[in-house]
């Protein structure tokens, strides 16, 4: 097998232009699809892995993904594969940074080759991605639910794709054709959808400062926040509270709204969603979200269901003056449009204009 040194040495000589590189790519390709099954299956998986997730990997967390066993039960750690045999496997395509231990393609032109090609090489691999989140996080090792800070911090170093599976499975259903089997059960079952909201919410904090032992999660609050609309549709029909709320007092509208999600805000706003429930923390409502984030569609969505232009958040901004302050000129324009007031200030005294002023907008 070429180590990595090799394959940059053999690309240099390789004569310039995307299509050389393609050769030397297509050919370590047609090197691991003749490797014995196991071996090929494995790279194979190695290579989609590092090509579709949604941040850089660490070696135990792609380790872990590779070990998973869809349907089983519990995590098998003898399933887990060695590093120096999974960089063995892979035609020197793939290398690790020994500082972070961050496992990625060998080269740019190597990443480039794979975001050319990866729907070619890996049919249906946001799907299949997502099912091996979705049955890491459904491990029996969930089922005690929300854990205190301390037990989490636990729970988060032992099982390495906890913190990946929780903050990126939804991403990799939406762009699914279709909704894998296990989704269904895992958002029907609280103990693993709460247990999945805790590092979804709080993995990477410093501290324990705005930690909750109890989200309060629903799996309506998850398919929402990630926008997959099929399961919206489903768990509504299961009777789902579309109203619920988290413990700060957050809707599956409001994380809807907040993330953009266009088409599931006008499913939820067509099954009779609240359009003015507010958090308890900073007091937004779904408008007031999209606004801050810049989402025109959403936006225009809740304004034509008729959603207060006015309303105030905790330190007194309105929907313009989050937009404004942000930076969201096709938002700030879409409120003035509509109505809304320029002048109303802020606990602090800020208008709207100050706002994007102080800002550099």
């Amino acid at each position: 097998m070429q180590s990595p040194k090799a394959i940059e040495i053999a690309l240099k000589k390789l004569p310039k232009g995307s299509n050389a590189y393609d050769y030397a790519y297509d050919e370590a390709m047609e090197r691991i699809k003749g490797q014995a099954p196991a071996c090929q299956k494995t790279a194979e998986w190695t290579l989609k892995w590092i090509t579709f997730a949604r941040r850089q990997l660490s070696v135990p967390e792609l380790q872990h993904a590779l070990a998973v066993e869809v349907g089983e039960t519990e995590f098998d750690a003898c399933n887990i594969s060695r590093k120096s045999y999974i960089l063995s496997i892979c035609a020197g395509l793939v290398t690790v940074d020994e500082e972070s231990n961050i496992i990625r393609l060998v080269h740019y032109t190597t990443q480039e080759y794979f975001e050319r090609t990866r729907h070619d090489l890996f049919e249906n691999a946001e799907a299949e991605l997502s099912k091996i989140c979705v049955s890491y996080l459904s491990f029996r090792s969930f089922d005690s639910g929300p854990q205190t800070w301390n037990c989490f911090l636990e729970r988060l170093e032992l099982n390495k794709l906890y913190d990946y599976s929780a903050k990126y499975w939804g991403h990799h259903a939406r762009e699914a054709s279709s909704l894998c089997p296990g989704v269904t059960d895992f958002l029907n079952c609280e103990p693993k959808v709460d247990a999945s909201s805790q590092a979804l919410l709080y993995s990477g904090f410093p501290n324990n400062t705005w930690f909750s032992q109890n989200p309060g999660m629903t799996g309506l609050h998850l398919a929402s926040f990630f926008g997959i609309g099929e399961a919206i549709k489903m768990m509504l029909q299961q009777g789902a509270e579309i109203n619920a709320a988290t413990q700060d007092g957050r809707t599956p509208l409001s994380w809807a709204a907040e993330n953009g999600h266009e088409l599931e805000v006008k499913l939820l706003l067509d099954k009779g969603a609240d359009l003015e429930t507010k958090d308890d923390v900073f007091r937004l409502t779904p408008l007031s979200l999209a606004a801050k984030k810049g989402h025109e569609l959403v936006v225009k969505l809740l304004l034509g269901k008729g959603a207060c232009l006015q309303t105030k958040e905790k330190y007194g901004q309105t929907p313009l003056s989050l937009a404004a302050e942000n930076g969201h000129n096709l938002v700030v324009k879409l409120l003035l449009d509509k109505g809304a007031c320029l002048q109303t200030k802020g606990n602090h005294g800020q208008t709207p204009l100050s706002l994007a002023a102080e800002n550099g907008h």
